[in-house]
C-alpha cells in the first residue's frame, strides 16, 4: 500500500517506504504500542519472545480489557499453511495452559510487573475504568497475523476460521519516512472487515447461550447455598468455582458441537509444576472408592490433562435444541457442583 503527499500544486509524491531496522525493533514498536493494531483498544502486554511447551515462541502476548489473551505473531518467510498452523497452535497452547497463575508467572519473568505485584493488581491499575470487576482471564484468545502483505491463501483461511468463530485478525504494516525526518507506521485490517465483524454478532450466539446457561446455574447455586461463590457468568465455555486453593477449583464445562453438547463437571488441579499436579492427583486417586460411595457415582480420572494438569470429572450430554434436557442438565450441575464442593474441598491437603 502507497501513501503520498499532497503538494499545493495538487500533485501526488509518493512517501519513501521503509523496512523496520530488523524484526526486534518491530516487535519492540509494538509492545510500546499495541493499540496500533486494535485501533486504539488497549492492550496489556505481558512480554516478548513467550516460550511455549511445543519449543516455540511467541512474538508478543497481551490480555484485552476482559482478560482474553491477545497473541501477536510477525509473519516470516513462513508459507500460509506454516502461518496459519503456527497461530492455531499458539492458540491451543494458550487455551490449554494460560490460567492466571501461568499468566502471572510469565508477566513477572518478563518483568512486566512490579516487585510483589500480582497480575490482578496490574490488570487494573492499566486498564482502570475498563477493568472488569471479575474478569475470567483468557476466556478467549484473540490471535493476530502481521505482515507486510497478506496473501490471498491466508486471508482466505483465516475469513474461513474467523466465521467459525476462532478470533483471528490479518493486519497489513507499512513503514514510512516522511519529509520531516520522522518516521510513520500505518495499518491496515484485512481480517475481519467491517461485514464480517457484523456477522460475528450473528455467530456470538453460541456465547450468548454460555452466558445465560452459566448465569442461571450460578444463581440457583448462591440460591441454595450463598457461602460458596459470588462469581458472575462470562460468555466461555467454562465457569470456575474457586475452593479456597491457588491452582485448583472446580469447574462447569460444556463440550461438544452445537447442538449436541455436554456438560461436564470437574475438579481441575492447575498447579504450577507437572509433579504438583501429578501428586494431587494420585492422593485422590487413592480415596476413588472413598469418593464414589460418597458421591453415589464413579468419577473419571483424566492424567495428563493438556500437559501437566489434572482432571477429574463426571459429564452429561444434552441437546441445546431441547427445554427439557437443558433444565435436566442444569438441576443435574447444580447438584453435582454441591456434592463436588463438599466432598472434594473438605479434603484438599492443608499443605497445598
Amino acid at each position: 500500500m502507497g501513501l503520498y503527499r499532497i503538494g499545493i500544486d495538487g500533485k501526488a509524491t509518493p512517501i519513501e517506504a521503509l523496512e523496520p531496522k530488523d524484526e526486534k525493533s518491530l516487535e519492540h514498536l509494538l509492545e510500546q504500542n499495541p493499540e496500533m493494531i486494535f485501533e486504539d483498544e488497549l492492550i496489556m502486554v505481558l512480554g516478548r519472545q513467550v516460550n511455549t511447551v511445543y519449543g516455540t515462541t511467541v512474538d508478543i502476548l497481551g490480555l484485552d480489557a476482559s482478560g482474553n489473551v491477545v497473541i501477536i505473531e510477525l509473519k516470516k518467510g513462513l508459507t500460509p499453511r506454516e502461518v496459519i498452523t503456527q497461530i492455531l497452535e499458539y492458540g491451543v497452547w494458550a487455551e490449554k495452559e494460560l490460567r492466571y497463575d501461568e499468566l502471572n508467572r510469565i508477566a513477572h519473568e518478563k518483568g512486566k510487573l512490579k516487585d510483589e505485584q500480582s497480575l490482578m493488581q496490574a490488570y487494573r491499575e492499566f486498564f482502570q475504568d475498563e477493568a472488569e470487576e471479575n474478569p475470567e482471564f483468557n476466556a478467549d484468545q484473540r490471535l493476530v497475523i502481521l505482515a507486510k502483505e497478506i496473501d490471498e491463501k491466508i486471508e482466505d483461511m483465516a475469513r474461513y476460521l474467523g466465521a467459525r468463530e476462532v478470533d483471528i485478525y490479518c493486519v497489513k504494516y507499512s513503514y514510512f519516512k516522511g519529509e520531516d525526518d520522522k518516521n510513520y507506521f500505518h495499518v491496515e485490517k484485512v481480517v475481519p472487515k467491517e461485514k464480517e465483524e457484523i456477522k460475528s454478532v450473528v455467530r456470538s450466539e453460541h456465547k450468548d447461550f454460555y452466558l445465560h446457561f452459566f448465569g442461571d446455574l450460578l444463581n440457583k447455586l448462591k440460591a441454595v447455598r450463598p457461602d460458596i461463590t459470588t462469581r458472575t457468568a462470562s460468555s466461555s465455555r467454562w465457569c470456575s468455582i474457586p475452593v479456597g486453593i491457588s491452582g485448583v477449583h472446580l469447574e462447569w464445562h460444556i463440550k461438544g458441537s452445537h447442538p449436541n453438547l455436554e456438560l461436564w463437571l470437574c475438579l481441575d488441579m492447575e498447579r504450577s509444576t507437572k509433579e504438583e499436579n501429578e501428586k494431587l492427583f494420585h492422593y485422590f486417586k487413592r480415596l476413588e472408592g472413598e469418593l464414589r460411595s460418597e458421591l453415589g457415582q464413579d468419577l473419571q480420572f483424566l492424567y495428563p490433562w493438556g500437559t501437566k494438569w489434572a482432571r477429574i470429572y463426571k459429564n452429561k450430554p444434552f441437546s441445546k435444541n431441547n427445554e427439557l434436557e437443558i433444565d435436566d442438565v442444569k438441576n443435574w450441575g447444580i447438584e453435582m457442583m454441591l456434592k463436588f464442593y463438599d466432598s472434594f474441598k473438605p479434603r484438599l491437603p492443608a499443605t497445598l
